[in-house]
């Protein structure tokens, strides 16, 4: 004879209130404003044609932000931009994102964005309380998706995609160096320029 199955007692509410996934963007924000992300974006990146208009750093935090929230292209950065949690902190229309996006030509502008990322690492570095330092440098192996696929290569074994290097710094878990690379590329090409690289980033005690 077959038991019954339990009685799972469920309780709910109804509310006006808006309900989103996007709730935990607008934390993101502010914890990038007390990071002071956003200062560094407008410190180093220019890329800006007009003096009026989103500041580099509202653009930049467009692109983390449409990212974190699993989107796959710019067109998705309209669903945030209308979502009724993140209307109220300047988001941008997709079509600005990708202008943005689209300025990226020069190597300058790239390496802008390693200025940011290491003065951030630099700024948190100072921040962690360890008696040593372990710099892991590794290379992984990342399947590219989807039909665009630019610059992607094969891999050893067989991955149509890219092999980016990176350096962590073990104690703190955190990310000092990296080179995004196609997947044909020798796992241990540019280790030690990369390892030098991370080691220009970590403070002096």
């Amino acid at each position: 004879m077959k038991k019954r199955p339990k009685e799972v007692r469920i309780e709910y509410e109804l509310t006006d209130l808006p309900l989103t996934a996007m709730g935990g963007l607008p934390v993101v924000i502010e914890a990038a404003k007390a990071l002071g992300i956003d200062h560094l974006f407008d410190k180093y990146l220019h890329v800006k044609l007009r003096d009026n208009g989103y500041r580099e750093s509202e653009l930049a935090m467009a692109v983390i932000l449409t990212l974190l929230a699993g989107g796959e292209s710019i067109e998705d950065a309209d669903k945030i931009r209308m979502d009724e949690v993140v209307r109220g902190k300047h988001f941008p229309h997709s079509t600005t994102v990708g202008d943005f996006l689209r300025r990226f030509t020069e190597e300058e502008q790239f390496q802008a964005l390693s200025r940011v990322e290491d003065e951030l690492n630099r700024q948190l570095l100072l921040q962690v309380d360890f008696d040593q330092l372990t710099l892991d440098v590794d290379a992984t192996i990342i399947k590219a998706e989807g039909k665009k696929r630019e610059g992607v290569k094969k891999a050893f074994d067989g991955t149509i995609g890219f092999q980016p290097l990176l350096v962590f710094a073990a104690e703190p878990g955190l990310l000092l160096a990296h080179d995004f690379r196609p997947a044909n590329v020798h796992p241990g090409n540019g280790a030690v320029e990369l390892l030098k690289h991370a080691q220009a980033v970590i403070p002096k005690w």
